[in-house]
């Protein structure tokens, strides 16, 4: 793969360096936009005044509609200000109309030629569709600001691009000067590196970019390549399998636009990125103020009052959230995942049969993996253990690959006591995915229940040759080692080596694995020690909260160990 096929097909599909002219990703939720150059007005008489575009907004939200009219109405209104037709160029490109935008842009910069958003913004629109205009842009508002390190790394990319890879260089090593800490620098630099046939130089730098928290591919398909020119055809095949088919180009942190972006953008896509970010920061409020203002413009939004209820649930406010969630089924009932979420609602605030209706009415409507068992963890969490496992059941029937419902299936057959179907449904997981989390000790759990104790000690033998230092599996065995039934199996002293790492991590302080611990010495006959650690189990237990449970038990070993008698297991 040569360096420029590396770089188009990175570029194929991106908004990370410019925008398309085409919808994409983040406009999906505008329902249209203007594709080519719109009809507009034109403002004085001759032939080379400005128009102000006129999109088609036919389908789009109300919010989007009213947003870009109120734009071209401040046009209009003051034609010689350079801020709203900038203002009104960053509204069209921001929600997918870049044709239109590119005209705002360029009269924008006409009446203000000071001001360097406007070239900057317009280069970037241009980026993709005419590199030319999108170059001299660049370049008109590096006169402006020399010391804006995005904008380096978008005219370095873009000199790259074009093959000029001198100019690249100059420009990756200001940006490197203004700010190391952009991404997109040591990934720009190890491509110009492959681009002089530089592989090493490129490894360096890309393991650079490595440690700088990537998002996308970027660094996965240069490293490939790197490790093709380097001879390495075994992991270069191997990173190359691991490339997804997303996002292709490292985000470029753009503190000029994302503000101006941030802030202009009305549709459902915008204010759901926002109210994210504010949950993100525990800025409830702020985010309940996005969807509180969309169902002002528009009190019939299913999709305000639906995300204005999951804002609710996200702060754990249920009888706050529920009255929206119920609003957005009134207006749109083919809202199925907003039904399950009101279900779960209604189960966690008491309404339990009224929830699981509509959980289950929502699995059958949606057949989904994640409804299904949204239904029947609800049922398992409500302690109703037949139900559960008879819906986890249906769930494996109905989605038989996917491994989180065979497991929780495994675990409701082990709760009823039918340990062998439990040993064959966490069997199943353990074949498609051995380090699923925790399967091997709950197949080994379930073979041991069954009776089937040689297999499992083989099971976690086996796993813990993958994983030694795995806490469970270590006690796992060291229990089975040392209260198995089986003598034959039964080994005090390796139970003994197993499990005294783990009580010394702990500082004897988990009553669990102090419970190994005393099991493991008596089977090994050393009983002083196995009473010792017993009754510190139970000392421990008693005054911990989560393992008060465990006290009655542990005293019964304890009077065993007293009489120099093993625990034994089933």
């Amino acid at each position: 793969m040569t360096l420029t096929v590396i770089l188009a097909v990175m570029l194929m599909g991106v908004s990370g360096f410019g925008c398309k002219r085409t919808p994409d990703a983040e406009t999906a939720t505008v329902g249209g936009t203007s594709s080519g150059t719109s009809s507009g007005t034109t403002l004085g008489g001759s032939s080379g005044a400005a128009t102000i575009p006129a999109p088609d907004l036919s389908g789009m939200e109300a919010a989007l509609v009213r947003r870009i009219n109120e734009l071209r109405g401040e046009v209009a209104a003051n034609p010689g200000s350079a801020e709203a037709w900038g203002q009104l160029a960053i509204g069209l490109e921001v929600h997918g109309m870049i044709e239109d935008a590119i005209p705002c842009y360029r009269e924008a910069g006409r009446l203000d030629p000071t001001d360097v958003r406007w070239p900057y913004f317009e280069g970037i629109a241009n980026a993709v569709g005419n590199q030319d205009a999108s170059l001299e842009l660049f370049l008109r508002a590096l006169e402006l600001q020399d010391d804006y390190a995005p904008l380096h790394v978008q005219l370095a990319h873009l000199y790259l691009m074009r093959g000029d890879v001198d100019s690249a260089v100059k420009h990756y090593d200001r940006a490197d000067e203004l700010d190391p800490t952009l991404i997109r620098i040591p990934i720009g630099k190890a491509e110009v590196a492959l681009a002089r046939d530089d592989a090493e130089t490129a490894l360096q730098l890309l393991e650079r970019a490595g440690a700088m928290n990537p998002v996308t591919d970027h660094i996965l398909i240069n490293l490939a390549e790197t490790y093709r020119r380097l001879g390495r055809t075994e992991q270069a095949a191997a990173v190359l399998a691991s490339v997804g088919t997303g996002q292709r180009l490292e985000p470029l942190p753009d503190p000029l636009r994302t503000q101006w972006q941030w802030d202009a953008g009305v549709t459902t896509h915008w204010r759901a990125k926002r109210s994210d970010a504010y949950l993100g920061r525990g800025q409830v409020d702020r985010a309940r103020e996005e969807w509180n203002e969309l169902i002002r413009l528009d009190p019939d939004s299913a999709i305000g009052h639906a995300q204005l209820g999951m804002v609710s649930v996200h702060a754990n406010e249920l009888p706050r959230a529920i009255p929206h969630l119920q609003r957005a089924l009134e207006i749109d009932p083919t809202q199925y995942e907003i039904q399950s979420t009101l279900g779960l609602a209604f189960v966690k605030t008491g309404e339990t049969e009224k929830g699981l209706n509509l959980l289950e009415s929502a699995a059958r409507k949606l057949g989904t993996t994640k409804s299904a068992m949204s239904y029947a963890s609800a049922l398992r969490d409500l302690r109703r253990w037949d139900e559960a496992e008879a819906a986890f059941r249906e769930a494996v029937a109905a989605h038989p690959d996917d491994p989180e419902a065979r497991f929780e299936h495994g675990v409701m057959l082990g709760r009823s006591g039918r340990h062998a179907e439990a040993a064959g449904a966490f069997a199943r997981v353990a074949d498609a995915d051995p380090d699923y989390r925790g399967v091997q000790s709950n197949l080994a759990r379930s073979l041991y229940r069954s009776g089937a104790v040689g297999d499992a000690v083989k099971v976690l033998r086996t796993a813990l040759a993958r994983n030694s230092t795995d806490a469970q599996l270590r006690n796992d065995l060291a229990w089975m080692l040392a209260t198995g039934p089986d003598a034959s199996y039964r080994n005090g002293a390796e139970a003994i080596r197993l499990i005294t790492p783990l009580c010394e991590q702990t500082n004897f302080q988990n009553p669990m694995l102090l419970n190994t611990l005393a099991a493991a010495c008596a089977e090994a006959g050393k009983f002083d020690e196995a009473v010792r650690h017993a009754t510190r189990a139970a000392e421990v237990a008693g005054s911990t909260p989560q393992y008060r449970g465990m006290v009655p038990a542990l005293r019964q070993r304890l009077a065993l160990y007293e009489q120099e008698q093993p625990y034994r297991g089933r």
